[in-house]
């Protein structure tokens, strides 16, 4: 399941390291979520982020609040 505090992770087109974004594009995914509606909302927000940033969202969130890792949806 996914929840708690992430951060989209960009990528520019000609990198494989994402993006250094300070502390954009951070996400709150609610717990109590199905796991549709918190796809479909990191979805959303990517959309929005790339259209913004030029920059790509390859299905990746880093994840916050002391687990900082690197997850693939």
């Amino acid at each position: 399941m996914i929840r708690g505090m992430m951060q989209l992770e960009l990528y520019r087109p000609d990198s494989e390291e994402p993006a250094v974004v300070g502390t954009d594009y951070c996400v709150w995914i609610d717990g109590r979520w199905s796991h549709d509606h918190a796809i479909a909302h990191l979805e959303d927000i990517a959309y929005d982020a790339c259209k913004r940033s030029g920059l790509e969202w390859r299905r990746s969130v880093y994840l916050l609040g002391g687990r900082y890792k690197s997850v693939f949806i």
